[in-house]
């Protein structure tokens, strides 16, 4: 089975033109540490569906590069720093 990780980017200084902006930038992995999708979002709740369960073409495009369903999405959100 293999697994993928949910990244949360926070930035330790934004620029003033970000100062008002809501949310944060995730990106799924693969165990190499491959960016394979980006997202802006504003919750972390929403983050694993919008990246990848709720679009049907990620899904089939994972489950052509791993196999059906050979696949997990771990359910922690790592944060990192950037």
């Amino acid at each position: 089975m293999n697994k993928l990780y949910v990244y949360k980017y926070i930035h330790k200084i934004l620029p003033d033109s970000f100062k008002d902006l809501i949310g944060y930038f995730y990106s799924l992995l693969d165990e190499d540490g491959n960016i394979l999708y980006t997202h802006f979002c504003s919750n972390d709740t929403y983050a694993h569906a919008d990246l990848v369960f709720d679009r049907l073409e990620r899904v089939e495009e994972l489950n052509s590069i791993y196999g059906i369903y050979n696949w997990y999405v771990l359910p922690e959100i790592f944060v990192k720093e950037v």
